[in-house]
């Protein structure tokens, strides 16, 4: 898994791996229209990359890059 998307589920962080940019970005997308997630970001494991997320209703946590970064490399020590 290359990319991993980072989102909060109940205002906890959650992170979740895809093989493709599409896949990772399509999941944001839906999950931008569920009141209880709030998606922040894109995580490239390989290039070590962020894609902010900017939805319809850009998320009012304003996450740092490094944040996402850090979320997303504990998601990938936990399933590695």
């Amino acid at each position: 898994m290359q990319y991993i998307s980072v989102f909060t589920l109940f205002a906890f962080p959650v992170a979740k791996g895809f093989p493709s940019l599409q896949q990772a970005t399509d999941y944001l997308s839906k999950a931008d229209n569920d009141q209880d997630i709030a998606p922040l970001g894109i995580y490239d494991a390989v290039m070590g990359v962020v894609i902010p997320y900017k939805g319809e209703e850009y998320s009012l946590l304003n996450m740092e890059e490094r944040m996402i970064a850090r979320l997303a490399k504990k998601h990938l020590e936990r399933v590695a």
